[in-house]
């Protein structure tokens, strides 16, 4: 096994600020699953000690009836992560972004999904298991730029 598997990454901070849960009364046998993935409060930071990332993310998992696409489950969780790393100086501002931007929302993904199967796997319908994202898809979408102190 390779000795260089560990991100050289930090988590500074990551916990769940807000969540929501709903059920209705009247479940469906047929239903299809609808996930929105957000973030937003995205502060980069480089400077000599290193750059940092900080955001907030928003993950929504819902069940829909596929008859009457009516909204029977619905679940939702934001998770405030803090990231921090030294990463060489010679890459990219932008390579520097999407790195820490990508690693913020696997991590800030992670555990609002294991979050969400929890909170839900007491329910009728059971634990609400989402799908993989590709967090390197939603970095390219910031327009999020580095601060410099």
């Amino acid at each position: 096994m390779s000795k260089d598997f560990i991100a050289p990454i930090q988590v500074v901070h990551l916990f769940v600020v807000d969540s929501t849960f709903h059920i209705e009364n009247e479940p469906s046998q047929n239903m299809d699953l609808k996930v929105d993935v957000s973030y937003q409060d995205v502060h980069l930071l480089r400077n000599k000690a290193g750059e940092r990332a900080d955001l907030k993310l928003y993950v929504c998992g819902s069940l829909i009836d596929r008859d009457d696409a009516k909204e029977k489950m619905r679940a939702d969780v934001s998770v405030a992560i803090s990231v921090s790393t030294k990463l060489p100086f010679d890459i990219s501002d932008d390579e520097a972004r999407r790195y820490l931007l990508s690693n913020a929302i696997s991590m800030a993904y992670g555990h609002a999904k294991s979050y969400l199967m929890v909170v839900t796997g007491l329910s009728p319908m059971g634990a609400l298991t989402l799908p993989a994202i590709l967090p390197s898809e939603l970095a390219a979408d910031s327009d999020a730029s580095f601060q410099s102190e």
